[in-house]
């Protein structure tokens, strides 16, 4: 895994974090990215959001209730394992959802939940039907 910048990057584990820009810090796990302008404040912020999304039922037959207790505009996806975004719902001032899944096959998904405030939110679930 290469990220080629002008900033400073160093391995940590299994993942990558570096400075890409000023102000700039990303980390780099096998699920997502993640930009941390205020390290201290806005990665706790992204952390306790992320705990606060809730899906069920996972596995999931026919649909997939999410439950969240922000309420913004914000874009859903469901993505597959080739990485193909299989399912987008976009909705705002809601604090749950509900994605049907009867259209998708078997197997392992992520769901993304991005909001208007720039707060990226991905989770594992699996459709077993």
């Amino acid at each position: 895994m290469g990220l080629q910048s002008e900033g400073r990057s160093e391995e940590l584990g299994d993942g990558l974090v570096g400075s890409v820009g000023p102000g700039a810090y990303y980390y780099i796990d096998e699920v997502k990215v993640i930009r941390v302008d205020d390290v201290a404040t806005n990665m706790m912020n992204t952390e306790l959001q992320e705990a606060d999304l809730l899906l069920s039922p996972n596995p999931s037959n026919e649909y997939i209730q999410l439950t969240f207790p922000f309420q913004t505009h914000y874009q859903i996806d469901l993505i597959n394992s080739m990485g193909q975004v299989v399912i987008h719902q976009e909705g705002n001032n809601h604090t749950n959802e509900t994605i049907p899944t009867t259209q998708c096959v078997n197997g392992l998904y992520f769901l993304r939940m991005k909001t208007a405030d720039g707060i990226s939110i991905v989770k594992k679930i699996v459709i077993r039907h």
